[in-house]
């Protein structure tokens, strides 16, 4: 099986790394801006469709986003993963992921 990161970092996943594969699957979004707290501003997104996922390859894996991966464009698609609990270091940063969450 093939596995292809969709994500714009290396993912560390069961100890295995896996590189970026210089392609970004993504969630569209527009903002609209409902105003400030606090001198901060307030958006109100509107997520579309997804972007940059190529068409359902049986013999791959695409490592996307948990955003992407729970789309309603991609629900039904057996072949999209994303990194599952994550791993901390003793300071909290992110170091890698127990394993890959699928749909089904």
């Amino acid at each position: 099986m093939k596995i292809v990161n969709l994500t714009p970092h290396a993912i560390t996943a069961a100890g295995q790394n896996i590189s970026a594969s210089g392609s970004i699957a993504r969630v569209t979004v527009t903002r609209t801006q409902r105003g400030d707290i606090a001198g901060i501003p307030g958006f109100v997104p509107k997520f579309g469709p997804v972007e940059g996922l190529p068409e359902y390859d049986p013999g791959c894996v695409f490592i996307v986003s948990a955003l992407v991966r729970t789309h309603p464009d991609c629900v039904h698609r057996d072949d999209v993963a994303s990194p599952s609990a994550l791993v901390r270091d003793d300071k909290g940063a992110i170091i890698g992921c127990d394993g890959l969450d699928f749909n089904f």
